[in-house]
């Protein structure tokens, strides 16, 4: 585990991926206390359609309805209920296009980016806001998911700055359920 977590921290700081790298480093001592077994790891990392129809016609219409963008938000609904999109030129982009789904669970957004990149291969910079519907995994699973879909951002927007929004607290005393 600790030769993984070396090599997985020189390839961040070699990418440039300073966020990433903070991340990465945050999490060590939970990824270490909840080592997570290979079906912990590929429950989040794998990508999964939407679980219904009317999920999958939100996102087919969402790749139609969005003009050509050089900043892209995507996630769940916390992304598309931060008070922020509505000002988001204060990020300096002229241009912005939200992808989210209200239930969305980090495997779902890697089944989508494939197709969000087809229809938006310029974005320059990537906000992604993602994990809140996978707090029942164990947090190592939960981190191990959330860096699979900045791995697939950078991967499908290589020119981009990609940004992993953290999760939020919430619930009855602003605390997360486990992450």
């Amino acid at each position: 585990m600790q030769t993984e977590l070396a090599t997985r921290t020189v390839e961040l700081l070699a990418r440039g991926c300073l966020a990433a790298l903070i991340l990465w480093l945050t999490m060590i001592p939970v990824v270490m206390v909840d080592d997570c077994d290979p079906v912990d790891l590929s429950t989040v990392s794998t990508p999964a359609p939407p679980g219904t129809s009317v999920e999958l016609r939100r996102h087919l219409g969402q790749l139609k309805s969005n003009t050509p963008a050089e900043l892209l938000v995507l996630g769940d609904s916390l992304a598309r209920r931060w008070p922020a999109i509505g000002a988001i030129g204060t990020l300096g982009s002229p241009s912005t296009a939200v992808y989210e789904h209200e239930s969305d669970r980090i495997q779902n957004l890697i089944w989508r980016m494939p197709a969000i990149a087809a229809v938006q291969p310029a974005a320059k910079r990537i906000i992604i806001w993602i994990g809140t519907n996978n707090l029942n995994e164990k947090p190592c699973a939960l981190f191990f998911g959330q860096q699979s879909a900045v791995d697939l951002a950078h991967q499908l927007w290589p020119e981009a700055s990609v940004v992993l929004v953290g999760i939020i607290p919430m619930g009855p005393n602003q605390e997360t359920q486990r992450a």
